[in-house]
C-alpha cells in the first residue's frame, strides 16, 4: 500500500528440478534476493533510498496508512485520529502493540521517533519531509498531539508514508541516533532484523508476535535473505543456477533477454512520475504573463487531460487580460516534448515455480 516511485518490472524464478538450490531454499520458506548496493543500515530516516522502501514497509509500521487501491485511511499504530484545530492533530494509540524488541509500544516512542526527525541538530536527507511538524506531546500512554508549524493540507498522508515507529529505550540509549537501522531496526511490522553484515548483507524473519488487528500486512514467507550483487552479470548468473530468487530493476533489454527462458517470469510493476512546478504570479521574473489568474489556472489544464479543460468564459470568469499567454500555453501542450517521454523500463526476476499452486515466490515477487 506504499507508493511506487518508478516504473518497472519484477523478474523471479524458481527451477523445475527439485534438486536446485532454489527448490532446496523453497523447501525451507526463504525467498532470497539480490540487492544492487550493500546496506549497513535500514532506516527510513538515515537512509532514504528506493530500492530498500519495501523493505523498510515490512519490518516498519506507522501510526496509520493509506489503502491506495480502496482510497482509504487505515489505522495501523493508532486507534483514532481527529484535527483538535487546523495546526494540532490528536492520536489515539494502540495498547496491545509488541515491537520486535519485546516491548510494548505506547506514546513514548512515537514520540521519541518523531523528536528525532525533526531535530534541528540531526542532518537527514529530505529534512524538510519532516520540518512541518512542530512538536509532539504526551497527553496520555497511549494518546498524544501532534503540533504544526502551520496548516498542512497532506498532514496524514506525511504521517502515514514518513513516520515511522522505533523502540524509545533503544533509540534514547544510543550516542548517535542515526545508528538504530544498524543495531536494531525494531518496531512492530511483520518481518524482524535478524542480522546485516556489509559483505554478506540482511536477513529478515517474520515476526510471530504481529499484532492480530494488522489485517493488511502480509508475511507469507518465513525468511528472506538479501544479498548485495554489484555486478549486473553475476546477478543475471546467480539467478539462472538458481542461487538467487529474486532481481529487482532490471533494465528494459535484460529483461526481454531473461523472457526468453521458460523457468524465468518478468512481472511489470506499476509506478507514477510526480512534477512539480511554480508559477510566477508576482512577476518577481520580469515577465508579467503569469501575473493573471487565468493563465496560470489555463497552465495547470493544459497539464490535465482535455476533457477537464474548461475556458474562463465557461466557468463564468473574467476574461483573460493576457490571452496570448493562456494562448501559448495550450500550443506548447501540442508541441512534442524535446526529451524523451517514456523511461527505459525496469524489472524485477524470478524463478518460476516447480509447483506453481504452491508459490511463494509468485504471491512476494513484489513485497508489500
Amino acid at each position: 500500500m506504499k507508493f511506487r516511485f518508478a516504473k518497472g518490472c519484477v523478474a523471479a524464478a524458481a527451477l523445475a528440478l527439485s534438486a536446485t538450490p532454489a527448490a532446496a531454499q523453497k523447501s525451507k520458506d526463504t525467498l532470497r534476493m539480490a540487492a544492487n548496493e550493500a546496506y549497513t543500515i535500514l532506516s527510513q530516516y538515515d537512509l532514504g533510498l528506493n530500492e530498500v522502501s519495501p523493505i523498510y514497509n515490512e519490518i516498519y509500521s506507522r501510526l496509520l496508512v493509506y489503502n491506495e487501491f480502496k482510497s482509504a485511511w487505515v489505522p495501523e499504530l493508532a486507534k483514532s485520529w481527529r484535527h483538535v484545530n487546523p495546526t494540532t492533530i490528536e492520536f489515539e494509540l494502540r495498547d496491545d502493540i509488541t515491537l520486535h524488541s519485546g516491548k510494548h509500544f505506547n506514546a513514548d516512542d512515537i514520540i521519541a521517533s518523531v523528536n528525532y526527525a525533526i531535530d534541528p541538530k540531526v542532518k537527514l536527507r529530505g529534512k524538510q519531509r519532516y520540518t512541518w511538524v512542530k512538536s509532539i506531546e504526551k497527553v496520555g500512554p497511549y494518546k498524544v498531539l501532534v503540533h504544526l508549524v502551520k496548516p498542512y493540507p497532506l498532514d496524514l498522508f506525511a504521517f502515514s508514508y514518513r513516520f515511522v515507529v522505533e523502540d524509545s529505550d533503544i533509540l534514547g540509549k544510543l550516542e548517535n541516533k542515526g545508528d538504530y537501522g544498524r543495531v536494531s531496526a525494531a518496531s512492530a511490522g511483520p518481518y524482524k532484523l535478524v542480522s546485516m553484515d556489509r559483505n554478506k548483507g540482511f536477513v529478515l524473519e517474520r515476526f510471530d508476535k504481529l499484532s492480530p488487528h494488522l489485517k493488511h500486512r502480509r508475511a507469507p514467507i518465513k525468511r528472506i535473505e538479501v544479498r548485495p550483487i554489484l555486478d549486473r552479470q553475476t546477478q543475471v548468473a546467480e539467478l539462472m543456477t538458481g542461487n538467487v530468487d529474486v532481481l529487482r530493476n532490471v533494465p528494459e533489454d535484460a529483461a526481454e533477454a531473461l523472457r526468453k527462458n521458460p523457468n524465468i517470469r518478468i512481472t511489470p510493476t506499476k509506478g507514477s512520475d510526480y512534477i512539480y512546478f511554480l508559477l510566477d504570479a508576482a512577476g518577481r521574473s520580469g515577465h508579467k504573463e503569469l501575473t493573471c489568474a487565468c493563465a496560470r489556472r489555463s497552465s495547470w489544464r493544459s497539464t490535465a487531460p482535455r476533457s477537464r479543460a474548461r475556458s474562463c468564459r465557461a466557468a463564468n470568469r473574467p476574461s483573460c487580460s493576457t490571452p496570448s499567454a493562456s494562448r501559448s500555453l495550450w500550443r506548447a501542450r501540442r508541441r512534442p516534448s524535446p526529451t524523451p517521454t517514456t523511461r527505459p523500463r525496469r524489472s524485477t526476476c524470478w524463478r518460476k515455480p516447480a509447483i506453481p499452486t504452491a508459490s511463494r515466490c509468485r504471491s512476494t515477487s513484489t513485497i508489500r
